[in-house]
């Protein structure tokens, strides 16, 4: 889960197997905004937002050898790129987080996107790629139970770094997927989930496009959010501001 504390509210992201209406309530009666990704669609609750939703998930049950061979040929074929690139590194879990927030921040910007408090990014657990000791790419996560789920995925802004080429910054995001998958499997896990996917929306095509690279599945899943009047006028604040919670 993602359990964050802000200005007196608190906030958090579950992810659920099966509909569990008992324990819905009871994290309700706990937080003042709620995240809940539930993999077997229940019925509307008072008081939540249900909308219905496809993430593409990865099973970690096959053996990681399986799990390679359904990435698509030409990730493959990247991933085996970074084995030979002098100066690339990974991080599992790294804890370099100021540094990963700032290019994650500034991903943001540039987009256009309100980024998210450092307090929430510090929650994740961050998959970091380096090129000579600089981070250039990321991938943060949150997990509950058995299930491991992308929060988000960043990288570095290369039009002025002569030294850094685009396709290795493409290259070692994947092959950070990969790391995910092989530390998920070693610490247990039995789904790693890439996140939401739309595959009708333009602006989303691409994102959509990078997680089936992998060989994901495609499964609806129903995401119920919850939150206080107090927490809307909070998160009101906080756009005014150009910070995104939750």
């Amino acid at each position: 889960m993602l359990d964050v504390s802000l200005s007196g509210f608190r906030y958090g992201k579950f992810i659920f197997d099966e509909f569990n209406f008992k324990k819905i309530q009871s994290l309700k009666d706990n937080f003042d905004c709620l995240h809940i990704v539930c993999y077997e669609r229940g019925p509307s609750l008072t008081g939540f937002e249900m909308q219905e939703k496809q993430d593409a998930i990865i099973s970690l049950k096959q053996g990681l050898g399986d799990i390679f061979k359904s990435f698509n040929s030409t990730t493959r074929n990247e991933i085996r790129k970074t084995q030979n690139i002098e100066g690339l590194s990974f991080v599992r879990e790294d804890e370099n987080m100021e540094e990963a927030y700032n290019l994650s921040k500034e991903f943001d910007l540039i987009r256009g996107w309100a980024p998210e408090p450092k307090e929430q990014f510090g929650k994740t657990k961050l998959f970091s790629a380096y090129f000579d000791g600089q981070t250039i790419s990321g991938i943060t996560c949150y997990d509950d139970n058995n299930f491991l789920r992308i929060e988000k995925i960043f990288s570095r802004r290369l039009e002025n770094e002569k030294n850094i080429k685009n396709a290795i910054v493409g290259y070692a995001t994947r092959r950070l997927v990969y790391e995910i998958c092989e530390y998920a499997k070693e610490k247990g896990y039995v789904h790693f989930d890439l996140g939401g996917i739309s595959i009708k929306e333009k602006n989303k095509m691409g994102i959509a496009k990078f997680k089936m690279c992998f060989g994901a599945k495609i499964k609806d899943v129903g995401l119920y959010k919850y939150e206080t009047t107090g927490f809307t006028c909070f998160r009101d604040e906080c756009r005014k501001n150009e910070i995104d919670i939750a």
